[in-house]
């Protein structure tokens, strides 16, 4: 069911986080305090979240926590036309890392990831704004882009993984990992190394293929991944391209879990 014109209230989420003493700088989240913490290795950090009242809005939290506390009383249901915080969940995993780890054996230091969505329903839900994630998984794909070799063996791992089914065998956790990941290799992968974007071509050749077959055009659930990594008409040019503004796109359109092949394509032509 389609979720336009979605208008929600603003508000302010606090999280508390304690960390490694040593973790990435958390961001874009807006930091409010840090204190010491019982264990002189860890520090608590205090942050805000301010959920703005365009439907969509992205957030991506970016850190190693060895322990999430909201600090106060969720859900994972909504009133309409508000907003609240699904608590962290085992079952939104990113099979992504999985995938990694198993098919192309990369060493991924902290394999649990601490989660934690905010949600914004009226008729239909839509899971958007926050995830918490290990800073080594940013770190591992940046060091990655330094070797041309490894990096073209992560891309064809990423790009096997988006485009191994056109069927949705993913989680929405997924689309916040790889959403995170594009920021460290967009520019290397995309103007420097290839020109044109390798995604761009896949998305369209299965976009074919999908075209085809008119029974699976109109029934089969694709993953619209994808998208935050190429040009598109919401961007302004090719050096302003968001993965934000992808995401924005898809969440103010359709149903993240539910999008058929009929809708895809009139979301994004």
């Amino acid at each position: 069911m389609p979720c336009l014109n979605l208008s929600v209230f603003s508000t302010t989420w606090k999280i508390f986080v304690s960390t490694p003493h040593d973790m990435m700088t958390i961001t874009p989240g807006y930091l409010t305090g840090l204190t010491d913490s019982d264990n002189p290795e860890t520090k608590i950090w205090q942050f805000s979240v301010d959920t703005l009242t365009t439907a969509g809005n992205i957030t991506i939290i970016t850190g190693y926590f060895n322990n999430v506390e909201i600090s106060r009383e969720v859900t994972g249901y909504s009133s309409p036309g508000l907003q609240h915080l699904l608590l962290p969940s085992l079952k939104y995993l990113p099979n992504l890392l999985q995938h990694f780890i198993s098919d192309y054996n990369f060493d991924l230091p902290h394999k649990n990831l601490q989660i934690v969505f905010l949600s914004r329903t009226k008729k239909c839900k839509i899971f958007s704004n926050v995830m918490l994630f290990p800073a080594s998984i940013l770190c591992l794909c940046e060091n990655i882009l330094q070797m041309q070799k490894n990096y073209r063996l992560f891309l064809h791992a990423l790009t096997d993984y988006i485009f191994g089914s056109l069927i949705l065998p993913r989680t929405i956790a997924d689309i916040w990992l790889i959403c995170g990941l594009s920021q460290y290799f967009y520019y290397t992968f995309y103007k420097k190394i290839f020109g044109l974007c390798e995604f761009s071509k896949l998305y369209k050749k299965e976009q074919r293929r999908a075209s085809s077959d008119p029974n699976l055009f109109q029934t089969t659930p694709f993953y619209l991944c994808p998208h935050i990594f190429i040009a598109n008409s919401f961007t302004d040019s090719i050096d302003n391209i968001s993965p934000a503004a992808a995401l924005i796109k898809w969440f103010t359109t359709s149903h993240p879990m539910l999008l058929c092949g009929n809708k895809i394509w009139k979301s994004f032509s």
